[in-house]
């Protein structure tokens, strides 16, 4: 089987996963993508912000701050703020080196 690399796709669709009535339903509102980077590729403005969003509702979930569902419109639709927010930190910022929140 090929991997991702050998088939050179460059998008992969975004799948999410819920918990419905007890049941795990797998799906996909077809329009959000995945961005298959390489290692030390930097990957572009907007996957930064979709990776960002995410941790910033795991933050918000852990400090008990919000409902998960509540921030499910995030997770799916993304915020919209995050983009101009992003060109505004500084430069060591830009490029987590890990999903979590690091105050380094």
């Amino acid at each position: 089987m090929l991997g991702f690399q050998e088939l050179k796709l460059k998008f992969f669709p975004a799948f999410t996963l819920r918990d419905v009535r007890k049941k795990n339903i797998l799906g996909w509102n077809g329009t959000d993508w995945y961005e298959l980077c390489q290692r030390g590729q930097a990957s572009s403005k907007q996957a930064r912000a979709a990776s960002l969003t995410g941790d910033v509702c795991i933050e918000i979930e852990r400090r008990n701050l919000s409902y998960s569902q509540k921030l499910e419109i995030y997770r799916d639709n993304g915020m919209p703020w995050m983009e101009p927010i992003l060109l505004t930190l500084p430069q060591k910022w830009k490029q987590p080196k890990s999903s979590k929140f690091s105050h380094s």
